[in-house]
Order: C-alpha cells, then structure tokens, then sequence
C-alpha cells in the first residue's frame, strides 16, 4: 500500500502496522458500528433521491459519473460533515480532481521532479487546497459544543479516545477522511454501476428489487448489491 502514501498521508489506516494500526482502528470502529451506519441511512437516501430526480425520463445516459455523483455528495456531508453550500461548492471539483487518481499519478509523486509538471503539479495543488479546506472544516468542528448530537463520521471521529488511547491529531484526521474518499469513492460507484448493469439484465429480480425498495425491505436488497459484487467484483487482486 506504500504507493497510496503520497495522497493518502502517513497515518492511513491502510498504511499504518501493529499497534499504529490497532489503535487507529480502534477509534475508527465507533463511526462505522451498526447503530452508526444506520444513523446515515436517512442523509443517503435524501441524497441519493435528490440526485435521481435530477435523471432524464426516456432518453439513455451513463450510469457510472451519476453514480459517482452519489457516492461524491454522500462522502462529503456524511463523511466530511460539510454542510454549508459554499464549502461544498468548493470542494466538489477538488475532491473529484483528488480521486481521479491512476498508477501514473501515483508513481510520479515519488519523484519530486516531476512535480513541476502537468499532471503531477495540478494533482498536488488541488490536493493541496482539498487539505485546507479539510484542516477548516476539523477546526471549525471541533469548536462545536453538540458533537455527540452530530452523526456524520467526521463528529463521531472526534469524541472518541479515552484511557486507552490518544484521541486522533488533526493530521490523523485528515489522513483518515481522504483514506474514506480515496477507498469508498470509485470503488462504491462501481459497484453501483454493476449492480444496475445486472438488475437490467434480470427483469424479475429488478421487479422484486423494486418491491423491496417500496417495503424497506433491505435484507433483500443487501443481498441484490452481494451478488451483483460476486459477479463484478470491484478489486479482483485480493
């Protein structure tokens, strides 16, 4: 995972070993436990509705950037906590430019001459400005009197630590947060995309999707997204 370290940061969950990583893992689980996930289910669904009501009725169009629409929006208010529209009105080119990241990116930014070029240079600023606006949004965070009352991951990350464990550095955080984009980003709207490729080509099982969907019935909906992985699975190398 080296290679993840120049846009990912030193403290990666996916970078750190042995008791770096037990501890940082240790204070992450908070965030994603079943109570947590399913207190974002409400803001995802209202986001992820809002964005269909935007699709043409009729006419045929990629699936894939609507899904990374999605998966973008749902990063930023239920991960990042941003809320207010002129932040994220800033940071969505950002962020988008930060995770159209390929191995071509990613090796050159372990040669510090080639970061005077294009494309290494423009990554690095919008990198560079994506990390301002992050270190203002934990500030202005951890500023805030009602965290525990605050569901998105960003206000779970900062009430946990305690006895047993230092809470997370400001660095910590951000390294955590883009490690969240980087790795749920692409790999959700992939994922996503297949899914619909497969419901497409099952119509039974798009009809019964679509009643589980109306009935909140999300044991078979989790089982429609499973299979659709199994079938198209996003990281083969594992």
């Amino acid at each position: 995972n080296t290679i993840l370290r120049p846009a990912m940061g030193e403290h990666s969950l996916l970078l750190v070993d042995e008791d770096d990583h037990q501890r940082t893992r240790r204070l992450l689980m908070p965030a994603f436990n079943g109570a947590a996930l399913r207190g974002y289910a409400a803001l995802v669904g209202e986001l992820a509705r809002a964005e269909v009501d935007r699709w043409p009725i009729g006419p045929t169009f990629r699936a894939m950037p609507r899904m990374q629409a999605i998966t973008l929006e749902v990063i930023l208010r239920v991960v990042f906590g941003v809320s207010d529209e002129a932040r994220l009105r800033r940071l969505r080119p950002l962020v988008a430019r930060l995770v159209d990241v390929g191995p071509t990116i990613m090796l050159g930014l372990f040669y510090p001459g080639l970061q005077r070029y294009r494309p290494w240079r423009s990554y690095l600023t919008a990198k560079s400005k994506v990390d301002e606006l992050l270190y203002a949004q934990i500030a202005e965070r951890r500023g805030q009197t009602d965290l525990a009352d605050r569901t998105d991951v960003l206000s779970r990350l900062l009430t946990t630590g305690g006895a047993d464990a230092e809470p997370l550095s400001d660095a910590e955080l951000r390294d955590q947060l883009v490690t969240l984009l980087l790795a749920g980003h692409e790999t959700t709207a992939t994922a996503l995309s297949w899914t619909l490729h497969e419901l497409a080509r099952h119509p039974d099982v798009q009809r019964d999707a679509a009643r589980a969907a109306d009935d909140g019935d999300d044991e078979y909906l989790g089982a429609v997204v499973k299979e659709a992985m199994r079938l198209r699975p996003v990281i083969s190398q594992v």
